[in-house]
């Protein structure tokens, strides 16, 4: 209008703009703020302040027809705050021993693992050693079971937590695990572990695993092996029951010493640059390394 002052004029479309403008920014609202209320929502039931409880997930966990909702019922305990509770103790043992869902017997039992309460290394124990257990006290474990039983034993273990009246069995049945369980991971989770009992019986078995199908295993059972005694044969198992019967009276005099075969060529994460850089350039441009 040319009777208004020049500083009211809007350049022609600036009013379509506005309006594209605010309809965007009314689209993205409508998009955003469902997400704000659904995080919002996750935290809070993170949190325990909406929804059930831990200990009504963990009844859940325990009693539930619906393999899934029991295994989603154990994990909200797991995540909790009360996930060491003694009541959640409770509920992970049974439910490692009893449950007949692979992996929501895997999350009781590897749940167990971050505990330190003494009847988690008992209640793996009887997962592993099911045949030596009582009928319908230990429901048979599926071959991934064994494997996470026998992998949270051996972290258990590292951080010596397993009970004093337990290691005897622990050790016993990791022994077993070793020489004769099908689960490729189980037996090696079970010489891992055997690492941490230093005894003779752990030195035999160990030896014995030596000639395990699987050089995986027959690796981690020279590893412990070098744990415990302080020696190395390069998985030589002649050679091993050769020392061991010339040295019955003192195995863990040198333990927790690293032979110099076994020592990392590097001290700091600098070094370790440095030494892999000369190994992949070797690798790269091998008549180059040599000169």
């Amino acid at each position: 209008m040319p009777g208004l002052p020049h500083s009211i004029h809007r350049p022609r479309g600036t009013a379509r703009r506005t309006h594209i403008g605010a309809l965007a920014l009314l689209v993205s609202l409508m998009l955003v703020l469902p997400a704000c209320r659904q995080n919002g929502a996750a935290r809070l039931k993170k949190w325990k302040l909406i929804g059930p409880s831990p200990r009504e997930c963990m009844q859940t966990a325990l009693s539930a027809d619906a393999a899934a909702q029991r295994r989603e019922a154990l994990l909200e305990v797991h995540e909790s705050t009360k996930h060491d509770e003694p009541w959640a103790i409770d509920g992970y043992c049974t439910i490692a021993r009893l449950e007949s869902d692979a992996q929501t017997r895997c999350t009781a039992i590897r749940a167990l693992a971050e505990t330190r309460d003494p009847r988690a290394g008992a209640t793996l124990v009887q997962v592993l050693d099911w045949e030596h257990e009582p009928k319908d006290t230990v429901r048979p474990p599926q071959a991934i079971c064994r494997w996470d039983a026998a992998a949270s034993l051996a972290t258990l273990a590292e951080r010596g937590a397993i009970a004093e009246q337990d290691r005897p069995r622990a050790e016993a049945t990791l022994a077993l695990t070793l020489t004769g369980d099908s689960e490729r991971h189980a037996r090696l989770h079970a010489a891992a572990a055997l690492g941490h009992f230093p005894s003779a019986r752990s030195v035999e078995m160990l030896i014995g695993g030596l000639a395990d199908r699987d050089f995986a295993v027959v690796r981690q059972c020279e590893l412990s092996l070098v744990q415990l005694t302080g020696q190395t044969h390069d998985c030589d198992q002649s050679a091993w029951r050769e020392w061991y019967e010339g040295h019955r009276t003192n195995l863990f005099a040198h333990a927790g010493e690293i032979p110099e075969s076994r020592r990392a060529p590097y001290n700091n994460r600098f070094q370790k640059f440095s030494y892999k850089t000369r190994q992949t350039l070797r690798w790269l441009w091998p008549g180059d390394a040599e000169k």
